[in-house]
Parts: C-alpha cells; structure tokens; sequence
C-alpha cells in the first residue's frame, strides 16, 4: 500500500541488485530492489500540487502535495498523497453437465456481485545534514494508511430433473492498515573511495481485516 500511494515524482531512480553489497539485508538469492527518493540540491523553497478526478462504474480520485527546502548544508523535505478508488463488478455463469450418478443433467446458475472502495494516505518527511564534504547524517519518516471496504452477493442454483437447491451468500468485510517506517543515517566517504554507511531502522506495522460471511440455503419451494 505505501508503495502504491506513493508520487512518481518523488522517485529518483529504481535499482535492481543482483549481488547486493554488506549494507543491505538480503534474504535468499533473488537480489533486491533499491528505490532511491528524489532529493532537490537547489537552494530555498520549492513544491509542487497535483491532482486528478475520474469515474469508471465507481470514483477515482488521487492528489499529491510536496514540498522542499533547502538552506546551506540543511535540507528539509516533506510530501503527502491521498488516493481513492471505488469500483464495481458483476459475474454470471451458466452451466451444464450429464451426472448420471446424480440422476441426470445438472445444471447451474451462478451469479455475483461485488463492490469495493480502497483509500490511501502516505506521508513522507525528511532531514539532511551535510556536515563537512565528506559526511552527511539524516533521518526520514513515512506512514502509510490504507483501508478497504468490500462488499459481494452471491446467489447459486443447482438444478437437477427433481430438485432444485439454491445459496445466496453474503460477505462483508474491512480493512484498516497502518505502517511507520523511520530511518537514522550517517554516510561517510573514505579516502580510498569507498563509502561507510550506518543506518538504524524502526518499522512497525498494523493490519486489521475482519469479515463476515453469511449463507442461506433453499429448496425449490423457497424454504430455508
């Protein structure tokens, strides 16, 4: 979710790692994926805004806010983004079969519908220090919230040359996410070229997903 919230426009650079170097935690032998954030070397104040609305059988709706500035060996940056999307779906499937040991064709009527609405916020703020050419020390944080609405019906008919049997189910369900991600840093660069980096990480993650499912079952006379 926080990937999925997140502005191309705060995106410097995506590496794909195949060996990666000590400084990062690697599990098995897939390599990694480095996402590099944009940070902006001029100096004073600068942002952008942006914004987008639309509709397709459910809302889209989407903003970014960033912002930077910048003074001497001290930068500053924050960014915000929201994210909306509702949508809806429907299914029906017909079928039919020969079941002799079930007295014959069996048929089946299946039909679903379904309705989901996913919003998202992410907040990204920054500090950089450079304290002398060869060393710069910082911090980040980034919080993601996330939360799903879902909803779906469905109604499933088994028709044999005698009976018939018939479900409706219903399922409701919730999600609520929050994720937090902060990061200490301080690189050095080595006389002989090479760069020392010492980074402490703090991540925490919450996720709430309840649902309900209910089922009704009724025979050709419409009894439960």
């Amino acid at each position: 979710a926080m990937l999925k919230g997140m502005s191309a426009d705060n995106v410097e650079k995506i590496e794909l790692i195949d060996t990666p170097p000590s400084k990062f935690d690697a599990d098995g032998n897939g390599g990694i994926i480095n996402i590099v954030l944009r940070k902006d070397i001029d100096e004073g104040t600068n942002g952008s805004v942006s914004a987008s609305a639309g509709y397709g059988i459910g809302g889209k709706a989407n903003s970014t806010l960033s912002l930077n500035h910048r003074a001497g060996r001290n930068n500053f940056s924050g960014s915000y983004s929201f994210n909306h999307d509702a949508s809806f779906s429907t299914v029906g499937v017909e079928s039919a079969q020969n079941m002799p040991a079930l007295g014959g064709e069996l048929q089946m009527d299946f039909m679903n519908e379904s309705s989901q609405v996913i919003r998202s916020h992410n907040v990204n703020v920054g500090f950089d220090h450079e304290q002398n050419e060869r060393t710069t020390w910082g911090s980040a944080v980034a919080w993601n919230s996330s939360q799903w609405i879902g909803s779906g019906l469905s109604d499933v008919a088994y028709r044999q040359p005698d009976s018939i049997l018939a479900v409706q189910t219903n399922m409701n369900g919730f999600s609520r996410g929050n994720n937090l991600l902060s990061n200490i840093y301080l690189e050095g660069k080595l006389k002989d070229g090479g760069v020392l980096n010492i980074d402490a990480d703090y991540l925490f993650y919450q996720n709430r997903n309840p649902t309900m499912v209910s089922a009704l079952f009724f025979d050709e006379e419409q009894n439960e």
